[in-house]
């Protein structure tokens, strides 16, 4: 749904995209599907879900295989040239549960993949890890309070195409990022709603390399990341009279950039770039936005 006169958070300035997951109990108890095609393709995904303690517990999984197809173009291949095959496996477990006036609901959830991009050698590796825990009561005073972590990791590896011989290996980029949302909609009469909220996230990450020589030696170590964190806190009032409807926002968000690094260390004896530091920053940021929608007719409306 994308509504300029009815937003659902202080982001979204030209509308909004609404996203809805199917509720475990309204999802089939036992599905499971496996596929084969051609490049020795194979793939398979399953599902179970049963009814625990007047909730709904869920089991995912899915896994992923081939020995993928020529991307380099025929008058381009070279001795190294390999198909891009890959690998990828995923799975989560979910959980809803009565509580109190409301429900609960908890995810867990992973995946991890590897590549081969043109060249013998040229690998890359993804793995990650989501978990989330929310709690929803509805009623006149409509409440949602959101906590959530994320991890990944990347690890690439780049080859030169003619000689084969590694010329950057990103070993390592780790990076993980959590938050919290705390989000109340009170509904002040039949005409009148109000919203408000905070959220809160942050982030941190690192990316490790080390760089070769064109005979294939080692010649450097670098290092650089750096963390991040922000708030959100908003208020906003909607209202409705017959075909015209309104909305009023107003947001207040504080920034934080810390913790920038770069750092580098020769490993064939040359002088390498200095190790450098960068300086925090941080800023508010404050917004206000207004929206009004006219609802001309049943299939026409202005905004």
């Amino acid at each position: 749904a994308a509504r300029g006169a009815d937003p659902a958070m202080p982001g979204a300035l030209a509308g909004l995209i609404s996203i809805d997951s199917v509720p475990l109990r309204q999802r089939a108890t036992t599905t499971a599907t496996a596929a084969a095609g051609s490049f020795d393709t194979v793939e398979a995904d399953a599902h179970v879900a049963a009814p625990v303690g007047g909730g709904w517990l869920a089991f995912d999984a899915a896994a992923r295989r081939s020995a993928g197809f020529e991307t380099t173009p025929d008058d381009q291949r070279t001795a190294f040239s390999v198909p891009a095959r890959h690998r990828r496996f995923s799975s989560a477990l979910s959980a809803v549960v009565p509580f109190g006036s409301g429900e609960l609901a908890a995810r867990w959830s992973s995946f991890a993949g590897t590549r081969t991009l043109r060249f013998a050698g040229a690998d890359s590796a993804t793995e990650g890890m989501d978990a989330s825990i929310r709690y929803a009561a509805s009623g006149q005073w409509p409440l949602a309070l959101t906590g959530w972590v994320q991890w990944r990791d990347f690890r690439n590896r780049v080859v030169n195409g003619q000689s084969g011989r590694i010329t950057l290996d990103q070993r390592a980029t780790p990076s993980s990022g959590w938050g919290l949302r705390a989000e109340l909609r009170p509904r002040l009469s039949s005409a009148v709603s109000l919203t408000t909220g905070m959220d809160w996230r942050a982030s941190e990450g690192v990316a490790r390399e080390r760089a070769f020589s064109g005979s294939g030696q080692p010649v450097a170590d670098r290092a650089a990341g750096g963390q991040r964190a922000e708030a959100l806190l908003w208020l906003g009032a909607n209202t409705q009279h017959g075909r015209l409807a309104t909305s009023l926002m107003v947001s207040g968000q504080y920034w934080q950039l810390s913790g920038g690094f770069r750092r580098e260390s020769r490993l064939d004896g040359n002088i390498g770039t200095p190790d450098f530091s960068f300086p925090g920053r941080h800023g508010w940021l404050a917004s206000g936005r207004a929206g009004i929608e006219w609802r001309a007719t049943d299939g026409l409306r202005l905004f």
